[in-house]
Formats: C-alpha cells, sequence, structure tokens
C-alpha cells in the first residue's frame, strides 16, 4: 500500500488586504467555506468577488489561484489548471517579472501539473518558484517550494535527490515555522512517503506519528487532511504485517470520510485501504464491493484512464484472484497495466 502524499492543506486559503471593507468580509466568508469544504458555496462566492475586479487589481489573480486550488482538491484537474495558467499568466502581464506573487502562481500551478502525473512540466514550473524565492531570501517561501519539488522529484523516481531536498524543506520550516508547525509535518509526511517507496516502514511511521499531532492542533481531529495522515499510519503498520495494530487508525480516518460524505481524493484512498484490510481479514466479499465503490468514485473523480484507478482496479484484480475469480481478475489485471501503460 502507498502512503497517501498530502499536496495541500486546508490553510492555503490565505486571506488578503484590501481597503474594500464589504468584499473583504465576503472574501473571508468564500475562504471560511473552502476551508471546511463547502466547494460549491465556495466558488459562488469567489467567482462573485471577481466580478467587480479589474485583471490588473491584485486580488483578481489571488482569488483565480484560490478557485484552481479548490478544483484540484475535488479533484478537477483540468479546470484547476485552465485557473491556475490565468492566474499567472495575469500576474506576468501586469507585476514585475521578479514579483514574489508570480512565484506564488508559478508554485501553483506546478503542484496542479503534479498531481496530474506530468512531474517533468511540474518540476521546470517550481524551480522557477524557488529560483525567486531564493533570490528573495526568504526562508519559509524557499521551504515551501523545496517541498514541492521534492514530490515532483519522487514522482520523477528520483528518490535520492528527493531526501535531501525534502529534508532542507523540513529543516528551514522547522527554523522558520517550529518543529511542531503544521508546515514540517506536511514535509514529514511528505518524507514518509519517500520512504515508504524505500519499503522503509519503519522510519515511515515514526515520522507520521510525529506528524500527526501536528496536524490535529492545527485542523482539528476530524479534518480530511487528519483522516489522510490516519490512513497513512495504518498502511505503514499494514505494511509491517501488523495491519491489526493498525485497524484503529484507519477506523478513525474513516469515521471522519463517512461523516463529511464527500469524494475528495484523499478520502477515496481511505476507502481503498478499508477495503485492502477487509482483505487481509479474509472478509473477499465486503473488499470486492467497497473496491468496486471506490472505483466508481476514482473513475467520476480522476476519470476512467488515471492511474489513480488503474492502481485501485490492480490490487481489486488480486482479491478476485484470491476469490478463484480468474476470468474477472484477468480483465481488471489488463485494463490497470493498459492505464498505467499510457502513462509511461
Amino acid at each position: 500500500m502507498n502512503a497517501w502524499v498530502i499536496f495541500t492543506i486546508a490553510t492555503v486559503f490565505v486571506s488578503l488586504d484590501s481597503s474594500d471593507a464589504n468584499w473583504e468580509k465576503r472574501n473571508r466568508a468564500a475562504l471560511a467555506a473552502a476551508d471546511q469544504f463547502r466547494y460549491a458555496e465556495a466558488e459562488a462566492q469567489f467567482r462573485a468577488l471577481l466580478e467587480p475586479l479589474a485583471e490588473n487589481d491584485p486580488r483578481f489573480a489571488a482569488t483565480l489561484i484560490h478557485l484552481a486550488k479548490m478544483r484540484e482538491q475535488q479533484g478537477d484537474y483540468n479546470a484547476a489548471e485552465r485557473l491556475g495558467r490565468r492566474a499567472l499568466e495575469v500576474r506576468q502581464k501586469n507585476l514585475p517579472e521578479n514579483d514574489l506573487s508570480i512565484a506564488d502562481a508559478f508554485e501553483s500551478l506546478g503542484s496542479i501539473v503534479l498531481v496530474e502525473g506530468r512531474p517533468d512540466e511540474a518540476y521546470a514550473l517550481l524551480r522557477r518558484a524557488l529560483w525567486m524565492d531564493e533570490f528573495a531570501g526568504d526562508d519559509a517561501r524557499i521551504a515551501e517550494a523545496l517541498g514541492e519539488i521534492g514530490l515532483a522529484l519522487m514522482s520523477l523516481h528520483q528518490p535520492a535527490r528527493a531526501e535531501p531536498v525534502l529534508r532542507r524543506s523540513l529543516s528551514l520550516y522547522e527554523k522558520t515555522k517550529g518543529a511542531d508547525s503544521i508546515e514540517a509535518a506536511r514535509i514529514s509526511n511528505s518524507i514518509a512517503t519517500l520512504e515508504d517507496s524505500q519499503h522503509q516502514y519503519q522510519k515511515a511511521e515514526r515520522d507520521l506519528r510525529r506528524a500527526l499531532p501536528a496536524f490535529e492542533r492545527a485542523l482539528g481531529p476530524n479534518n480530511p487532511m487528519v483522516a489522510a495522515v490516519l490512513d497513512n499510519l495504518f498502511a505503514e503498520m499494514a505494511a509491517q504485517r501488523r495491519a491489526s495494530q493498525g485497524e484503529p487508525f484507519l477506523a478513525r480516518a474513516v469515521r471522519i470520510m463517512d461523516n463529511l460524505q464527500s469524494e475528495l481524493p484523499p478520502l477515496l484512498q481511505i476507502r481503498a485501504n478499508q477495503a485492502a484490510f477487509e482483505a487481509i481479514a479474509g472478509n473477499l466479499r465486503e473488499s470486492t464491493r467497497i473496491f468496486e465503490e471506490v472505483i466508481a468514485a476514482e473513475q467520476r473523480v480522476f476519470g476512467a484512464s488515471h492511474p489513480e484507478v488503474a492502481r485501485t482496479i490492480s490490487v481489486y484484480s488480486g482479491v478476485l484472484k484470491r476469490m478463484h475469480k480468474n476470468k474477472e481478475a484477468r480483465q481488471a489485471e489488463n485494463r490497470a497495466n493498459a492505464i498505467l501503460k499510457s502513462f509511461r
């Protein structure tokens, strides 16, 4: 099982300075709705906020980025990329070339392109953001860009390059935000994912246990990102043949997900791990039922030919084999392989 990478957290929505008190009040309401995952409400509010703004108003591109981040978090990556590219275009047109708001737009677009499965392009965008941040000498901004670059290098299957980048990001966050900050915790989660990919499951579990309290303090115990970390922790324990010990973490993650009644990508991963746990426990019929629900939901969120769909189908095919449904298992495995091949 692969640990879920947390690309964004609720605190991505940062309030803007504005002399227009009414506009700012409405902006805060939209940000609050986004933080609480009331996306339809937040999108309507943000789009209403855009209407009176000229393109050269700094709030225009910032609102586009808020909309892009919401679309990204919902798995609508095509719309997120369009919004992110528009925000970058507007800022490059209206701001000096070394303005750090342009770096923000490069980083936002890079994170979107990365989850779309184009790590080479993401790496180039993120490197441009990092260059601007390093020129400005802002350690907190450098840490943020390095964290995203580390994820891009992981997606490029370059763990030896990714690790020092992520550890530098962690060190800078510990210096600027504190060792117990959510920013440091987010990078610890990424490092745990890297360790998972190298089968260093004990190290990954240690880093996740260290990160979990920071997520809980910053976001509350029932936030989807907390659920994602709990799910990652279960995955690492399961990889060490301690799935039964890890099950309480998974059960808590599932409860958070059920209360939200959402198809956010991290929550679908939790459901997939729940299906895997049922298979480990020998409940194969229940496992296949959950897997089929997850695959259907992933196809709605990502599209039928996305690598996330393929990975879930691949695990599902293994459960079908255990049930001696060999024909269905072969069909599922062939479909998964065809999807993954198209992304290589």
